[in-house]
């Protein structure tokens, strides 16, 4: 009898360390992405852009996907206005793609200079 109690507390033990050591990554993970969201928005943007493939860039890139990709301070989101102000500094400029008829409006890529 003293066996299976000594199995089972040892069972318990080892399931203890391990909800233990799934929490503490968790909890360094959450470190992690608060430390992330404090750095500047231009140096995220930037290593945001340096992933993304050159002929992804050359045909231009929408402010929505990098704003979706982007995680605000606040929100969680970054706002469409930081992003392009940050977009400016690193060199890129919008251009806007009318569509064939008046109703249809214009797309706004983005490509650097």
């Amino acid at each position: 009898m003293t066996t299976y109690m000594q199995e089972l507390q040892e069972a318990c033990e080892a399931d203890h360390a391990e909800r233990q050591q799934k929490k503490e990554t968790v909890d360094a993970e959450r470190a992690a992405s608060w430390r992330d969201t404090m750095r500047p928005l231009k140096d995220r943007l930037a290593d945001l852009l340096s992933t993304i493939p050159d002929e992804v860039k050359t045909t231009g890139l929408s402010l929505s996907t990098l704003q979706v990709r982007l995680r605000g301070r606040t929100a969680s989101r970054a706002h469409c206005g930081e992003v392009a102000a940050a977009l400016r500094q690193l060199g890129f400029r919008r251009i806007r793609l009318w569509k064939q008829s008046d109703t249809d409006g214009f797309n706004a890529v983005w490509k650097s200079k």
